[in-house]
């Protein structure tokens, strides 16, 4: 039997058709197959993609919770507890802060801490400083022109604390600022708080 034209042609554009389907039915499998795959294994798919797909090197996030110290909530409250029930007169109070910020890099970069309060009465007055983890604090307390400077330890398995005073007479100009100044160690890993009180008169 012979096909006439009309009929080839429709068989023809029958076959692409079918043809089509086959190809995005495959298409779609693969995808679907990908798309599982990444969320079965995305380390992989991201060290392929950003250049690190060796499986032994370490990710970006290995990287940062290596170098990075957390605090848990407990030696937070620790730490606030002990500035809280200090006896005084407070005049400023910081509550805990880690002694570091951490980089875009990864790394930790130490973050001193500074203060500055106005002052109204003579008398002494007295800085306590409060750490909790590893390392040392330079403390640099002043009134006006008067000026202390002490070195404190930090611990690990308790609360530490120093105090400065510092007696000033502001009688002739009525104000003067005292300026706190906290520096840790370039290797601290610690949580630091501190009270400024005005002792007497």
């Amino acid at each position: 039997m012979t096909m006439r034209n009309g009929e080839k042609t429709a068989s023809c554009v029958s076959v692409r058709h079918h043809r089509t389907a086959i190809v995005c039915i495959a298409l779609a499998a693969i995808c679907a197959i990908c798309v599982c795959l990444y969320c079965m294994f995305p380390n992989m798919f991201h060290g392929m993609f950003h250049g690190n797909a060796h499986p032994d090197g370490p990710s970006t996030t290995q990287s940062s919770s290596q170098t990075k110290a957390d605090f848990s909530s407990a030696d937070i409250a620790e730490l606030n507890k002990a500035v809280g029930s200090t006896d005084g007169n407070s005049v400023s109070l910081a509550e805990a802060h880690p002694s570091y910020v951490v980089g875009s890099d990864g790394t930790l970069k130490v973050q001193p801490t500074r203060s500055v309060d106005e002052l109204h009465n003579s008398g002494m007055y007295q800085l306590t400083v409060f750490c909790l983890g590893n390392g040392k604090l330079d403390i640099d307390f002043s009134i006006g022109t008067a000026a202390r400077q002490q070195t404190m330890q930090c611990l690990t398995e308790s609360v530490n604390q120093t105090s400065v005073n510092l007696d000033v007479d502001i009688a002739d100009t009525g104000t003067v600022n005292s300026t706190t100044v906290i520096t840790p160690t370039s290797s601290s890993k610690c949580l630091i708080a501190y009270r400024l009180d005005y002792l007497a008169a």
